[in-house]
């Protein structure tokens, strides 16, 4: 479909948001438009620009339906106006580059999009309010392991593993990399993770295992390919990063 095409469909779809075609033209440029995704990229354009009813239009249509899910996180509704605050001077503020909701591509429904969105900003505040340090990698964990040998394995191979885990992440597809990510730092269970991606528990619980398996798989080829140790090698230097997967994702690729 073309341009002028897809135009049409976003102006439809958000008949009082005002966008020139040749803006969204540009804004399409670098992303990856499609007659499904034309009024989600159409809002996002807007948005991106500065428009104030788009804004408005924007927040009237998507902040109800992320509410529920904040407040949920934040367990208080001050800290939750706090937060889609926060969300909104992220998505909305600052410079038309600098403004997050351009990270919106349509490679996905924006409404999922913006729940993923409400949920990081909403668990970064709630890190944030406890004080909570990012270590961000394997070699900082302190080595007092009650385990002797654990502790010398910690020392030997935990750059390696850091590293090596890094990369094996860096390989699986954005969805496995998300969900991983929201389950291990944070802190989302199948239950939550089921209402963020509307779908049944049943299906989180299997795309989560799903992308567990790849994940350690690869870190266990790379180990034993980097390292040249055993697979039994392997496979302790791979419960040593299972144990520490939230510290690690948290500053993963």
């Amino acid at each position: 479909m073309d341009l002028t095409a897809l135009h049409e469909l976003g102006r439809d779809a958000w008949p009082t948001v005002e966008l020139p075609a040749d803006a969204f033209a540009s804004y399409l440029a670098d992303r990856e438009p499609t007659p499904a995704r034309a009024a989600d990229l159409y809002i996002a354009c807007a948005c991106a620009r500065g428009d104030a009813e788009a804004i408005g239009r924007f927040e009237a249509a998507y902040f109800d339906d992320v509410r529920a899910i904040v407040t949920r996180l934040a367990g208080d509704a001050a800290i939750a106006d706090e937060a889609l605050q926060q969300l909104r001077e992220k998505l909305f503020v600052g410079g038309e580059r600098a403004r997050g909701i351009t990270n919106y591509a349509g490679r996905g429904d924006l409404r999922g999009w913006f729940r993923v969105a409400a949920t990081r900003v909403t668990l970064g505040m709630l890190r944030g309010r406890r004080k909570a340090e990012d270590v961000g990698a394997l070699d900082t964990i302190a080595a007092a392991d009650a385990d002797p040998e654990l502790a010398v394995m910690r020392q030997r191979y935990a750059s390696e593993a850091n590293q090596v885990l890094r990369e094996a992440f860096a390989e699986l597809t954005p969805r496995d990399r998300n969900l991983l990510r929201q389950h291990f730092v944070d802190g989302l269970g199948i239950d939550a993770l089921g209402k963020l991606y509307n779908v049944h528990r049943a299906t989180t619980a299997r795309w989560l295992e799903k992308a567990r398996a790849q994940l350690e798989k690869r870190v266990r080829a790379l180990l034993v390919k980097r390292l040249g140790v055993t697979t039994a090698t392997a496979e302790s230097i791979l419960a040593l990063v299972r144990s520490e997967l939230h510290i690690t994702l948290s500053s993963a690729g």
